[in-house]
């Protein structure tokens, strides 16, 4: 992973599509009988959205502190 604010939106979005195809009932099938417990399987889909809206959230502030970083520039 990168810190450019567009790679880690494309990151966040990247997990979120990893979420929904977890998410899908053959997958959770899949895993509960490899002997992963379905109450993991949720603890893990809770953690990696709690990862993706955070990198979202640290994308979303350094692109607005860019801009602000571009206005200040602009105005001397």
């Amino acid at each position: 992973m990168t810190s450019l604010p567009k790679d880690l939106l494309a990151d966040a979005g990247e997990i979120r599509k990893a979420v929904k195809s977890l998410r899908k009932k053959p997958v959770i099938e899949g895993l509960i009988r490899r002997g992963i417990a379905p109450e993991r399987i949720e603890a893990i889909i809770r953690d990696a959205e709690a990862a993706a809206d955070t990198l979202a959230a640290k994308a979303v502030a350094r692109m607005a502190h860019r801009k602000r970083a571009k206005l200040k520039i602009v105005k001397f």
